[in-house]
């Protein structure tokens, strides 16, 4: 359940509530799930706030903020493929950029997924990226920027250690063996 949210200033420790656990095995959860409601809501807040209250917004979140965070991105990655809907990678890239307690090369993994995902849908990382500019906070903006500059070969979703697998609302990414 989100928290009610009125201004970066009135933020707590988390944006969202942990507190009844609505968000313990979140990521494995099927897609979606009500708990992507939750988030949306933050995301909403979010793009009706200032930038400068979105950088604050993002200094606020706590770990477990950033973790279903992370987690949400994955998520509507998934969603994007599987609604043909590629202004949810948008979201998804808002939720990455307000993850700002993870370590950065964590969220790296979750903007392969995007990016495949931009790609299947005939688009790509640069045009979601430089769409979503205007809301998104500078640190992560130009993480961002930086990834998709990277070589194909070393920010694609095997590099980062992920499978595509299934299709239409069957698809999802999978956790790909480093043998395989």
């Amino acid at each position: 359940m989100a928290k009610r949210i009125l201004g970066a200033g009135d933020m707590r420790a988390t944006l969202l509530d942990h507190s009844s656990h609505a968000f313990r095995g979140y990521l494995q959860r099927p897609i979606p799930d009500r708990s992507d409601e939750d988030v949306d809501k933050v995301l909403a807040h979010a793009l009706r706030i200032s930038k400068s209250d979105r950088e604050a917004l993002r200094s606020t979140a706590s770990l477990k903020d950033a973790q279903v965070f992370n987690a949400y991105a994955q998520r509507v990655a998934v969603q994007a493929v599987r609604g043909h809907s590629p202004e949810l990678l948008q979201r998804g890239l808002l939720a990455l950029a307000l993850a700002g307690p993870l370590d950065y090369r964590e969220n790296l993994m979750v903007l392969a997924l995007l990016s495949h995902s931009a790609q299947k849908l005939g688009g790509s990382l640069d045009t979601i990226i430089e769409s979503s500019a205007p809301v998104l906070p500078g640190e992560a903006l130009d993480r961002f920027r930086d990834f998709a500059t990277w070589p194909e070969a070393d920010k694609g979703i095997r590099a980062m250690g992920f499978a595509e697998q299934g299709s239409g609302g069957g698809f999802v990414y999978v956790r790909a063996s480093p043998w395989s």
